[in-house]
Order: structure tokens, then C-alpha cells, then sequence
């Protein structure tokens, strides 16, 4: 997706929306939703070192997946930013793969 179309779009995905409904029922700050934002791509980029990509937030709705090799595409959710390092690793990516949540597992806890 091009970036112009990427801003166009509205409303976030799903998967974007808030975890933590159950604690707090009042809609999330800016600042909230930023500092969210920022956890989830550096939880997104543990993950993608598995397939030597990176990920970064862009516009605070869309994420941009950055091979090693200056490959890189614009997309509007996590479960596009699967295909997209598909596309820009040349590799199947497999967010469930056993040896990568056990690598998950074993490293430090990311910070918010």
C-alpha cells in the first residue's frame, strides 16, 4: 500500500484496539495510545529478528517492515505485517513457530 492511501484510511484494526478494557474502561490518551503504540513495535521488532526485519510506527496507524537489505513496505495492520515480511524477506514468517516463542521466551521482558 502506498503511503497517500495508507492515511486515508480510518479507524484502527482490531488487533490495534486497547488490551486492558477490563482495568479501565475510559478511552485511552494520546499519550496513552502513543506509549501502546511504541510497546507494541518493540515487541514487534523481537519478533522480527527472527526473519532480520524491522518494523516502525508510522503516522501512529500504519507500520513500516524494513528488510536488511532496504526492502520495505507500508501497511496498515499486524496481521498485513506478516505478509509484508514475507514480501520484503523473501522468507515464510510464522509468528507461532515453536522455536521462536521459546526464544521469546527465554529473553528479557520488553519494557513499556
Amino acid at each position: 500500500m502506498c503511503g497517500l492511501c495508507g492515511t486515508l484510511m480510518e479507524g484502527p484494526h482490531w488487533s490495534e484496539t486497547g488490551t486492558d478494557v477490563a482495568r479501565n474502561a475510559e478511552p485511552a490518551s494520546g499519550r496513552q495510545r502513543y506509549l501502546e503504540r511504541a510497546y507494541r513495535v518493540r515487541l514487534i521488532n523481537r519478533v522480527l529478528e527472527r526473519y532480520h526485519c524491522r518494523s516502525e510506527d508510522w503516522t501512529g496507524g500504519q507500520y513500516i517492515v524494513r528488510s536488511p537489505n532496504g526492502a520495505a513496505e507500508v501497511v496498515m495492520s499486524l496481521p498485513q505485517l506478516w505478509r509484508a515480511v514475507e514480501q520484503v524477506a523473501g522468507v515464510a514468517a510464522d509468528p507461532l513457530d515453536e522455536d521462536l516463542i521459546k526464544r521469546l521466551e527465554k529473553a528479557e521482558p520488553v519494557s513499556l
